[in-house]
């Protein structure tokens, strides 16, 4: 689950989680995904930082490493993580204990990624 404010990389152009529709395409790496639905939830957050992105989002995000998927706990400060650009360096995560709207996008292809602020999120 990501911020409502998090930007979701459109097929033409961008778009932030809260303005987002079910039922269109977004883009993935290389390839575009189907966003069947999107669920809301309040939940505490982290905050994973590289040198020209940031995210928040809630403690059971997936990200990529290396094109897999790896749970947002197992990350650590120096891991390289997939963005948009290729591969960029964490610089540091911070876990909030503020309560966030959050966003769920649910793909039709379970095992798809998408761009959300440059990274390679599922």
């Amino acid at each position: 689950m990501i911020e409502s404010g998090t930007v979701i990389t459109l097929l033409n152009g961008f778009v932030t989680a809260d303005k987002l529709n079910p039922n269109q395409f977004i883009k993935s790496v290389d390839s575009e995904v189907f966003v069947d639905r999107i669920s809301h939830s309040e939940e505490s957050t982290i905050t994973v930082k590289t040198k020209y992105y940031d995210i928040t989002s809630s403690f059971l995000q997936y990200f990529f490493q290396d094109e897999q998927p790896i749970f947002v706990l197992d990350l650590k400060v120096g891991d390289m993580i997939d963005t948009v650009d290729g591969q960029d360096e964490i610089i540091s995560i911070e876990y909030s204990g503020k309560v966030k709207e959050l966003k769920k996008l649910i793909l039709k292809d379970k095992s798809g990624s998408y761009l959300a602020n440059g990274f390679v999120v599922k």
